[in-house]
């Protein structure tokens, strides 16, 4: 039952506004309690940083403000934020082969929108991810990031063994 109209707004308030007021108000609140109760317990970063306990160079960091793990500077997962993911999704990089196999597997947990369709990525709804899937798909990640990523010193040996270059004045005078 909606509350009087002296209680909703106070005095001096026209009587039919602040009865739509009240009532207003009142099946905002229980809307509201009702999404409180229904929100579904999601694995957090901390699971996620868990999975990948003892993989090497790893750094914790965050990508466009959102947490993210990453192994000599490139991301291999992060947190989505994109307005076309889901609450509680998960972005991890992967082979885009793979990615489509995993969606087809069980579309229920492993997703994609058409932010993501360009990049080797899958978004994984963490709400529906067992734990060990997830410590797997973590180290798949892993592995195909630092797959591509230099490893440590690998610029500087390459730059020690190229030859000066010729500056451009001296070729010119030749």
């Amino acid at each position: 039952m909606c509350r009087s109209s002296t209680e909703a707004m106070g005095p001096g308030v026209p009587e039919t506004f602040a009865r739509a007021f009240a009532c207003t108000s009142n099946r905002v609140r229980a809307a509201a309690s009702g999404l409180q109760s229904t929100v579904v317990k999601s694995i957090d970063f901390g699971r996620v940083r868990k999975a990948a306990a003892g993989l090497p160079d790893i750094e914790e960091t965050t990508s466009w403000g959102a947490p993210a793990l990453k192994v000599r500077g490139k991301m291999f997962v992060c947190q989505a934020i994109n307005k076309q993911a889901e609450l509680n999704t998960l972005v991890v990089r992967m082979d885009i082969a793979q990615r489509d196999a995993l969606i087809e597997e069980d579309p229920a947990v492993y997703y994609l929108k058409d932010h993501y369709v360009d990049y080797p990525c899958v978004l994984v709804r963490l709400s529906h991810v067992h734990p060990d899937a997830l410590r797997d798909l973590v180290q798949t990640a892993y592995r195909f990031v630092s797959a591509k990523s230099p490893q440590p010193g690998h610029r500087k040996r390459a730059a020690a063994q190229r030859r000066p270059r010729a500056s451009r004045k001296s070729k010119r005078s030749a």
